[in-house]
């Protein structure tokens, strides 16, 4: 669920309750990414670690995304990939190298990971959560990361009746 419910909120308290749970979101969900980032389990969910490339019917094998399964033959340059000719190797487009072993989902550019919760929307009271990155969706479609848990939105429920109560006692 990207969207909880608070108690609703006068215009004043709002901006300073926004940052508050903008902060704290963004700390969850960072935390999520660190965790999670060669795979696990956090905030109730599981991120799988990259998956093979594609599946080669020849010899039964699952050939993985980071260039580790050896080749049938040689390629039509004469090599097998790991001695490759400088020219050939200059030329190679950027992602034949973009996955290394070891590298961490979602967190190629940290595009993603910057721009998480840059956009809270506060309707009455009613918060969401808007990540304006255009391919957020489909990758939290994948891997879960866009959401509040339980626990986020009781800890964020708190923060708004604590702004309610600070105001009421002003």
């Amino acid at each position: 669920m990207n969207r909880i419910n608070i108690p609703e909120l006068t215009p004043e308290t709002i901006e300073s309750f926004g940052k508050r749970a903008q902060t704290y979101m963004y700390s969850q969900i960072v935390r999520q990414f660190d965790e999670n980032g060669l795979g696990g389990t956090s905030r109730g969910v599981i991120w799988d670690y990259y998956k093979p490339w594609y599946y080669r019917v020849t010899d039964n094998t699952d050939v993985d995304i980071f260039g580790q399964t050896p080749r049938i033959r040689p390629s039509r340059y004469g090599h097998t990939g790991d001695n490759i000719p400088a020219k050939l190797r200059d030329n190679k487009k950027e992602y034949d190298r973009r996955y290394q072993i070891g590298d961490k989902l979602l967190q190629f550019t940290g595009r993603l990971k910057n721009a998480l919760v840059s956009d809270m929307q506060i309707d009455g009271n009613i918060i969401t959560l808007i990540t304006p990155v255009k391919y957020a969706a489909k990758q939290n479609d994948s891997r879960p990361f866009n959401f509040f848990t339980d626990e986020d939105a009781s800890v964020i429920g708190e923060m708004a009746v604590d702004e309610v109560v600070k105001r009421v006692e002003e």
